[in-house]
Parts: C-alpha cells; structure tokens; sequence
C-alpha cells in the first residue's frame, strides 16, 4: 500500500465513521450494542437460570480439576495400599502398648497395692504361731486380738518346763505382724529370719510338751 491509497482509506474512514455518522448510524452502532450489553448483564444477575448454570460450571470445573489433580499428581493405588499399611500397622502398635501398659498398671499395683502383699506375708507367719498354739489348746478367741492372743500363749509357755525364756517371742511374732498387717511395713531380712527362728523354737518346745486338746481363751 503506498501513501496514496493510506490517504485514501483515511478519508473513508473520516467520511463514514465521522462525518456520516448520523443519528441512525450512532443508534446502531455505539448506543445499541452498549445498552444491550448493559441489559444482558443486568438480565444475569437476577435470572435464576443464569446463575444455575455458572454453578454447575463451576462444579464441573472444580470436579474435573480436583479428579485430574489427584490423578497426576498425589494418588496412586500403590501409595493408597502403602499408606493403608501404614494406618494398620500404627493401629496394631497403638493396640499392642495398651496392652503392654495394662499388664504393666496392673503388675504395679499388685506389687504395691497397700497392705496385698504384706497382708499375706503377714497372716502366713502369724498363722503359723496360732496353728502351733492351736494343736496344744491355746486358740484365739472371737473378738480377741492378735496381740491378746500373744499374752495368752505367753501364759501358756510359763507353765511349761523349758517355756520360761521362750515367753517373749508370740509377742514379738505379734508385733511383726501389726508392722506389716497395719503399719504397711516390709520386714528386712535380718527380721524375717528372727520370726522364722521364734517360730522354730516355739514349735521345738510345744512339740516337747505333745499335743493337749483345744481350749476357750477369753
């Protein structure tokens, strides 16, 4: 295109858009199209129908990119099984140190349970003295206490032959006993062995003496 034909479209271009514009031609082509943009775009606003379907664009948009996201980039069905693997085995551990905590909480509490275990110890070596004083008539009556029974088998051994200087030791056995029954206390073994050789002893000397039947203490 030389100059000459530039100059020529320029004075078309002048003729129709500018000085042949007249009032149709300004109807037709700048107010019209405007007012009828505004008027669709104020028509979709309010129209029900409208905005049903740029919702279910939208859906559509964000179903198919969520799917293709997930499908190119995060979920696999090996990563699905790994990590269900995962999950179960973290379910499996959680379980089996319950388990493991339980049989400890209640190992502990037997250990330590006030007065379980040494109760027993207890009434093991203070049963001991009253079966022995039992088989020779001396029983502890009902209502009586441990340690009123240790009085009564100590006035049992003064009137035995070689019962004299044994007449401490059911009192001694007693006391033992409310240490650990009421006083929540563990014997040491230097303890333990001097009930155990009491016990000894009183049996060695009731023995010495034979069997008598049983009889009421008050």
């Amino acid at each position: 295109m030389n100059v000459r034909d530039a100059m020529a479209y320029l004075e078309l271009l002048w003729s129709t858009y500018v000085v042949g514009l007249n009032h149709q031609k300004q109807q037709n082509s700048i107010y019209a199209p405007v007012a009828n943009a505004v008027v669709d775009a104020f028509r979709g606003v309010f129209d029900p129908r409208a905005w049903r379907r740029r919702a279910a664009g939208l859906a559509r948009l964000a179903r198919d990119g969520l799917w293709s996201w997930l499908a190119g980039n995060w979920f696999s069905w090996r990563g699905g099984l790994a990590a269900m693997v995962f999950c179960l085995a973290l379910v499996g551990l959680f379980h089996a140190l319950r388990a493991i905590g339980r049989r400890l909480r209640r190992r502990f509490a037997r250990r330590h349970q006030p007065g379980r275990d040494h109760t027993t110890l207890g009434v093991r070596f203070y049963h001991r003295l009253e079966t022995l004083f039992g088989r020779h008539g001396v029983t502890r009556a009902a209502g009586a206490t441990q340690r009123e029974f240790a009085t009564a088998a100590a006035g049992h051994l003064v009137r035995l032959p070689a019962g004299q200087p044994l007449a401490s030791l059911p009192r001694q056995i007693a006391d033992a006993f409310y240490r650990v029954r009421f006083g929540q206390q563990q014997l040491d073994k230097d303890e333990t062995e001097a009930v155990e050789r009491a016990l000894i002893a009183l049996e060695a000397a009731l023995r010495a003496t034979g069997p008598s039947r049983p009889q009421a203490r008050s």
